[in-house]
């Protein structure tokens, strides 16, 4: 596994997986151990309300921040065309499948991170963060989504457990790439 520079473009670089998995990278970010208030007065300067439950969302997320500062590259990965799932498939059945190409799941901080950066006009709006699943006080699952209109927090779907199948269709999903 690794990443390659294309040549198409500028600066574009391709990431090589296993059984000849490649795809575009999309974004570079560098996750940082930040403290909690500037998330919290950055997303407060969001549009939109923030729900009791998104608070308590953010906090749960608050708590899993990387110890020191890491630099990630993201991909946005087709179910269907890239990872040759089709019909109902389940998180487990996508996160199993993008681990066998080399993809990476994203830390958990990698979803405060793309709300504060995300410009929400995009054509990857709507594409699935893949994160581990964040559990509520409640014991509710919840994976995200961005938004494809400009809210203060991503999108969430509530599950009832890891191997529900849910997803159908030609869905996009955000996956670290190793370096």
């Amino acid at each position: 596994m690794s990443v390659v520079q294309n040549g198409v473009g500028q600066g574009a670089r391709i990431f090589q997986g296993s059984y000849g998995f490649s795809c575009s990278i999309w974004k570079t970010m560098t996750l940082l151990s930040i403290p909690p208030h500037y998330y919290e007065r950055a997303i407060k300067k969001l549009p939109g309300r923030l729900s009791r439950g998104k608070r308590k969302l953010i906090e749960i997320l608050l708590k899993d921040q990387v110890a020191e500062p890491t630099e990630i590259d993201l991909a946005i990965i087709s179910m269907e065309s890239q990872l040759g799932l089709r019909g109902r498939v389940s998180i487990g059945e996508i996160y199993r499948r993008a681990q066998e190409y080399g993809l990476a799941i994203c830390p958990n901080q990698t979803i405060l991170e793309l709300c504060l950066s995300y410009d929400f006009l995009g054509i990857y709006s709507d594409s699935f963060i893949g994160t581990n699943l964040v559990v509520d006080p409640s014991g509710c699952q919840h994976f995200f989504r961005l938004p494809s209109k400009a809210v203060n927090f991503p999108l969430r779907s509530k599950l009832t457990s890891y191997t529900e199948s849910v997803y159908r269709g030609e869905i996009k999903i955000i996956f670290a790439c190793p370096r």
